[in-house]
């Protein structure tokens, strides 16, 4: 047996043994109120799963299919809207591409807000979009209320969200948006133009892992603290759905759990899977 096909059984073998550790912690204490998902899309099986059946509060995750709505009711982002006081970008006149980013980016609620007011019929036709959005992709359990997620009434499953996550791979603008670590915003203000920065809520992992390309956090205190990835790993994608995290930091170290062990996990299958059949042969 070559070095090679060695290093491979003792590191899968080591992984196994933490991945069971970690299977039941998340079954356990730290996920005991938490829905936890990993999907595999190009295999279309589950992963890991924990509580991934339960309505619950998804937060700015809800921003995604703002998103979608938005984008479906018209692809012109270079047209102006107004957004109202009291978000991250100033009160006025933007182009639809700006407000779009601040929302996907720093999750600025008056932004969700402004796409939905732009809407045929205003905010609440475009909530009745949303949901009827949501049963096209098959969340029959999903219910929206609001553009921006911070009413409670904003819910589905982890299951649901896995296929949200999904159809907004299909728009090359949220895929490109929603994993910038920041912005820049040039505004217009008193004849002076102003450089805003807008740094991404999910900064964090971010920067920690270069897979990621698609990212959206959220919380509010019925949510809890949620987030919702779409991972590249050998050419092949994978959806993390974290709803109900009790804390920030828990949110942070369930993810991470995920993308060192089983996303390294089926990394390292892979790996053995692309070894010719004879070295294979050793493996059973």
């Amino acid at each position: 047996m070559n070095l090679t096909l060695y290093k491979l059984i003792v590191h899968k073998f080591l992984l196994s043994i933490a991945m069971l550790a970690i299977v039941t912690g998340l079954a356990q204490a730290q996920t005991r109120d938490s829905s936890v998902f990993l999907f595999d899309v190009a295999r279309d099986e589950v992963v890991l799963s924990n509580n991934a059946n339960i309505p619950r509060s998804i937060a700015s995750i809800t921003k995604i299919m703002t998103a979608i709505v938005a984008l479906d009711h018209d692809r012109n982002l270079d047209r102006h809207i107004q957004v109202k006081a009291g978000g991250k970008l100033p009160a006025g006149i933007h182009t639809r591409r700006d407000i779009m980013r601040a929302m996907l980016i720093r999750s600025d609620n008056r932004a969700a807000d402004a796409l939905a007011a732009d809407f045929p019929g205003g905010g609440k036709a475009f909530v009745r979009a949303m949901n009827q959005r949501a049963q096209r992709l098959g969340m029959t359990t999903a219910r929206f209320a609001d553009a921006s997620g911070l009413s409670a009434n904003n819910r589905a499953t982890a299951g649901e969200v896995i296929e949200l996550i999904k159809a907004s791979a299909l728009y090359p603008f949220i895929v490109e948006t929603s994993v910038q670590k920041q912005a820049l915003f040039d505004i217009n203000l008193r004849q002076r133009v102003r450089t805003i920065e807008l740094e991404n809520t999910n900064r964090p992992l971010l920067f920690e892992f270069d897979e990621i390309v698609i990212s959206k956090t959220g919380f509010t205190s019925a949510a809890g603290w949620c987030v919702a990835l779409m991972v590249s790993k050998n050419d092949r994608n994978f959806i993390v759905v974290v709803l109900g995290a009790r804390t920030k930091q828990e949110r942070l170290d369930i993810t991470r759990k995920i993308m060192y062990n089983q996303l390294k996990d089926i990394e390292i299958d892979y790996k053995i899977e692309m070894l010719p059949w004879y070295q294979r042969l050793f493996m059973d």
